[in-house]
């Protein structure tokens, strides 16, 4: 509805208005266009009878002089009128609504908070609409009162009784003190306020970075199909980041600031209610599940594997997490610690009580080396294979030596010399001192590669007598020797959080979900008990290979052609 500023006649589209939406009319400002009127007279007197529900408007000359039109009546008149209007006999109310009811149809959205779900109205034929908050129940099952979100802005309470969906009366004809919103730019804020709520309904949310959820919202309006301007106002005038501040409260709404200290209840335990933070202290936490330690232990647990990422502190058989620990320090005091809980979860979960002979396979981290061998005695304490081969080529090429491997100054002495090398872990450990290679460089002494060869074999040396002592030997180890499967986890979840030095929750929540990774992989063994580990091919041949030189290896034989 518009008026025109040189004569205050009352016009609709069609000409017609309902009979029974009393209003009055007023004089507006210069070019202000209105969209509702106020139901306050009770009856027109200056129309054309149509039809048993309208009256036809009569044309501005032949409105009476404004003396014998009703003027508004004063604010506590109107709302002690608006009052008597809301409190609608419940009869009235269901033949109404018969009436009316394919009229004034709504249509329910999110809201802002998620609690009541908002109703808009289309204006027909426009690009506005109204939007109705919810406001109280009433007696009647299914009848609500709402009022109009933006007048509620401007302070002014305009309601309508609504029910199911379906409003009492004509939306815009109440008395509304605001202008109606743009439809494409209400259903961007709706869709807005949804992704909002399912952040913060979701306790993974903060798993992934906030731009997902924005452009999951994106991809929502493409699939389907509300149209260029709903894009458009969702995109705002800064993209991502005019509503990156929301989703990122969200997030932070779903999980409250997590400390070393602080620890909610929804972190602390797993989905299925068992307790996943077993040791909580200012410098150290232990998150294990005690359902995976049992079931590992009945499918015949045979190893240990620890590795240590120091970028993700606040980075054969079948390998499953049983521990996850954070501390912020390498004392083996922490590690004797960590050890212990271990070792008492698997003692509980142990029905038998016998004393489980394991093999805890480590990096060549002295604290932890020292650690596992106090807390496990009759355990055997191994190094693992791709970390002594790491150490001894980072060694080996410090020296210089590998310049005479490949290239130009290539030695084939040399490189016969560094295979046997590499062959080492391999062989038992009694007949290290019968092997050639350990006992000169093998090259003569004015040889260029003489004095780094010399300099290697005595780092050798000091490794096989020293600390690591026979925890590189790997002579018939046919299954783990490496840390591997612990560096894919790290590896995994390096790759699931996406970043170095992550909120803690955001650890908490990675490792919960690792530990599920690990009851379904626990659940798939116990199903297809037999069921080959998968291996590349190349991966394959060289364990074969590997495997079948342990096991036709003669000492004897070896002896033999040593004598003189």
């Amino acid at each position: 509805m518009s008026f025109n500023n040189d004569s205050p006649t009352l016009s609709s589209p069609n000409g017609f208005l309902p009979a029974e939406t009393p209003y009055y009319v007023r004089q507006p400002t210069s070019n202000q266009e209105l969209y509702a009127t106020q139901p306050i007279i009770q009856q027109y007197p200056h129309g054309t009878v149509q039809n048993e529900y309208y009256v036809q408007s009569l044309p501005a000359q032949s409105l009476p002089p404004s003396t014998n039109r009703e003027q508004a009546p004063a604010p506590q008149i109107q709302q002690q009128q608006l009052t008597q209007q809301e409190e609608v006999p419940p009869a009235s109310i269901t033949s109404t609504i018969r009436r009316s009811a394919s009229l004034f149809r709504g249509v329910r959205d999110v809201s802002q908070k998620g609690i009541h779900k908002v109703i808009v109205y289309e204006i027909p034929g426009g690009t506005r609409s109204y939007i109705f908050m919810f406001k109280r129940k009433t007696s009647q099952p299914n009848v609500a009162t709402y009022q109009c979100g933006q007048c509620k802005k401007a302070n002014t309470y305009t309601a309508i009784t609504v029910i199911g969906d379906d409003f009492m009366e004509d939306p815009t004809m109440l008395a509304h003190a605001c202008i109606p919103v743009e439809k494409t730019k209400d259903k961007a804020d709706r869709l807005s306020y949804k992704c909002l709520q399912e952040v913060r309904d979701d306790q993974e949310a903060v798993l992934q970075p906030t731009i997902n959820y924005w452009l999951k919202v994106l991809d929502d309006i493409e699939r389907s199909n509300h149209g260029d301007a709903v894009l458009a106002h969702y995109m705002k005038k800064n993209g991502y980041d005019s509503r990156r501040h929301a989703l990122n409260r969200a997030v932070n709404r779903t999980v409250r600031e997590v400390t070393m200290i602080n620890v909610p209840d929804s972190l602390r335990y797993l989905p299925d209610g068992s307790r996943f933070l077993q040791v909580q202290q200012a410098d150290l936490h232990i998150y294990m599940s005690q359902e995976i330690v049992k079931r590992a232990v009945d499918r015949d647990l045979i190893a240990l594997v620890g590795d240590g990422n120091h970028q993700l502190n606040p980075r054969s058989g079948t390998a499953i997490p049983l521990l996850f620990a954070i501390t912020r320090s390498k004392r083996e005091d922490d590690y004797v610690f960590m050890f212990d809980k271990l070792k008492t979860a698997i003692q509980e979960a142990n029905e038998s009580q016998e004393d489980l002979r394991l093999r805890v396979i480590l990096d060549f981290e002295l604290a932890a080396i020292n650690a596992a061998r106090r807390v496990f005695p009759s355990s055997s304490v191994e190094g693992c294979a791709w970390h002594s081969s790491q150490a001894w080529v980072r060694k080996r090429n410090s020296l210089g030596i590998l310049q005479f491997l490949k290239g130009n100054g290539k030695c084939g002495s040399v490189v016969r010399w560094w295979r046997t090398i590499k062959g080492l872990p391999f062989l038992p450990t009694e007949y290290f001192p019968l092997v050639t290679a350990m006992q000169n460089p093998p090259v003569e002494r004015g040889h260029a590669a003489y004095r780094p060869c010399k300099k290697f074999l005595n780092y050798l040396r000091n490794t096989l007598d020293g600390p690591f002592q026979n925890m590189w030997c790997k002579y018939m180890v046919g299954v783990q020797r490496t840390t591997n499967s612990a560096e894919n986890y790290h590896a995994r979840l390096r790759k699931s959080i996406g970043k170095k030095y992550p909120p803690l929750a955001l650890l908490i929540l990675a490792f919960r979900s690792f530990t599920s990774v690990a009851k379904g992989t626990l659940a798939r063994m116990d199903m297809r008990r037999n069921e080959p580990k998968t291996l590349r091919r190349k991966d394959r041949v060289r364990r074969e290979k590997v495997d079948s030189a342990m096991a036709s290896f003669d000492g004897s034989e070896m002896i033999s052609l040593l004598l003189p």
